[in-house]
């Protein structure tokens, strides 16, 4: 965005003219076969590692599946998880 607020166009000197795919991951970066689909749990594990981040996949699959409805503090979207009583109730009226 420029300082307008606005997103910059593209001919701006702030817009990024390229974007690296799987920029920071070895095996990734640069390889089109690795934009717009899912990566297999071997290739997930190599990028978390490569990028040094906090592995949280299982207690996301708790979320995803039900078996706990939070999520890190500060998220939002732990205040609208579709498995609270108050959101569902929400969802109902509309």
């Amino acid at each position: 965005m420029g300082g307008s607020g606005r997103p910059s166009s593209p001919n701006s000197p702030r817009h990024p003219r390229h974007t690296v795919m799987g920029k920071g991951v070895s095996f990734m970066e640069g390889k089109e076969e690795f934009h717009g689909r899912a990566l297999n749990l071997e290739e997930y594990k190599k990028a978390i590692q490569e990028l040094g981040v906090e592995d949280d996949l299982d207690r996301y699959r708790q979320i995803r599946d039900g078996e706990t409805d939070s999520f890190p503090e500060g998220n939002i979207q732990g205040n609208l998880h579709p498995s609270r009583p108050e959101v569902q109730e929400i969802m109902e009226e509309t």
